[in-house]
């Protein structure tokens, strides 16, 4: 069974040849005068990334719908031990905010979702088409969103506010939108929502260069900004935070690849 015959459309695969990208390792701070985030930079690594597919938008309500469906919030077998515990632990049986018809448009990117929740729906994906599919790591994200040449934002070099959902200036909308609403914001592998709407939670461990969904880890990585952000450095391809993996808020998603 494919990908697309269990996921509510728009869900469309997109293929990313093999290439480079760069890592950028440092530190986030507030500067307090201006309120905008400033990035001090104390490393970088360079990844050779092999081919793989990557979802042309983030998972929507009505995509994670199915998972909750088929018994997603049940079936120990599509968790991660840990996730598991945290499941059981915070009752979860929904994202956060799922009733809230703020955020739960059938073609909005779902949020409120955990990390160890994005792990379980990639698991019970995989199952059930029997193909390798789980978040990317943080080198795929990238590779995705700036291509052959590391643009700055996935359209090119200079900001937009019209490309992408964003709280810069008059152009937030103070929410999530259609995950199809700004493909003229599209990356160069024609990748939609790789700046704005949600961040993304990655499979990557943030402080160290791991990406299995069983390792422990305090933080995992998210990349791409979001609805509610308006420092435009943040909607760098490059730029990544930081999160607890058992954590989800109303500006945090995910999408899948498949390897």
């Amino acid at each position: 069974m494919n990908t697309s015959d269990i996921l509510p459309a728009p869900f469309e695969w997109i293929a990313i040849p093999e290439g480079r990208t760069v890592i950028e390792y440092g530190e986030w701070s507030l500067d307090t005068a201006t309120q905008q985030y400033e990035f001090t930079l104390n490393a970088t690594q360079v990844f050779k990334v092999e081919a793989f597919t990557i979802a042309k938008y983030p998972v929507t309500n009505a995509q994670f719908a199915a998972f909750i469906a088929a018994g997603g919030y049940d079936n120990e077998s599509w968790w991660t031990h840990e996730g598991w515990r945290q499941r059981r632990k915070k009752g979860w049986t929904t994202p956060r905010y799922w009733a809230d018809a703020r955020w739960n448009a059938a073609d909005h990117p779902v949020v409120g979702v955990s990390w160890y929740e994005a792990v379980a729906f990639t698991l019970w994906l995989s199952a059930t088409t029997g193909e390798a599919i789980t978040l990317p790591t943080e080198a795929q994200w990238q590779r995705a969103a700036q291509g052959d040449d590391q643009r700055t934002f996935p359209w090119g070099e200079t900001w937009d506010a019209t490309r992408c959902n964003n709280n810069d200036g008059t152009h937030g909308v103070g929410g999530t939108t259609p995950v199809t609403r700004y493909t003229n914001g599209a990356s160069p592998f024609g990748v939609v929502d790789m700046a704005g709407n949600v961040w993304e939670w990655t499979r990557s461990n943030y402080d160290f260069d791991r990406h299995d969904v069983h390792s422990p880890a305090q933080y995992r990585a998210l990349h791409g900004g979001a609805w509610d952000i308006a420092t435009l450095n943040l909607f760098y391809t490059a730029a990544r935070i930081r999160m607890n993996p058992e954590l989800g808020n109303e500006s945090w998603g995910f999408r899948i690849v498949r390897e």
